[in-house]
């Protein structure tokens, strides 16, 4: 089990560098949930976050990756605790997102579990690499939010650090709709994705 776990984290993070992308899909309605992860996936996001507090969303995540494969990077966020990494690894996930520095980090490094962690600060991003962290997100990454001096990634210690924004403008919650491409399917109404630009 150990060796298919140190390939994911290995994946995980290349897949990360290459796109710097990752669509996080929440919402009241587990259906129109799993549709649009469904979607994300077949339009060609490799990373797909489901919130934990999505509606059934472990169930959401089970089902996902059901019909998508295993190989698929359906992983799980506003993970907090180590009974959330547990059920969430139980229900597939194959990455797990923190919003803070919470007890959830160490215990998905502790299973082989790669993690996107929420950091606000130099200091907080420093203190999640050093607990085992794959990449760091700036988090709440708000335009009221002052941000990060120039060059802060580039001049922290350890090993490079990939910093990614989360929770942004508002013009982050207006990317269009996923164009229907060769019969493909469009975003559901009632989910919801954010994306990176």
């Amino acid at each position: 089990m150990n060796a298919p776990q140190s390939r994911a984290t290995d994946s995980f993070s290349a897949v990360l560098r290459r796109t710097r992308l990752a669509a996080i899909v929440r919402g009241p309605d587990a259906d129109a949930a799993l549709r649009t992860v469904l979607t994300l996936l077949d339009e060609g996001v490799s990373l797909v976050e489901v919130s934990l507090n999505t509606a059934d969303a472990l169930g959401v995540i089970r089902r996902a990756v059901a019909e998508a494969g295993p190989s698929a990077f359906v992983g799980a966020g506003t993970v907090l605790t180590e009974d959330d990494v547990a059920r969430a690894r139980e229900a597939g996930a194959s990455w797990i997102v923190t919003p803070a520095l919470t007890e959830s980090l160490a215990a998905s490094v502790r299973v082989g579990l790669p993690v996107l962690a929420g950091a606000l600060t130099p200091t907080e991003a420093v203190a999640a690499r050093r607990a085992g962290a794959d990449a760091v997100k700036l988090f709440p990454a708000s335009a009221e939010r002052p941000r990060l001096p120039q060059g802060s990634p580039r001049s922290l210690p350890g090993p490079a650090l990939r910093a990614g924004r989360r929770g942004g403008p508002d013009r982050c919650r207006a990317v269009p709709r996923v164009r229907r491409r060769r019969g493909r399917r469009r975003l559901p109404a009632g989910g919801r994705r954010r994306a990176r630009r």
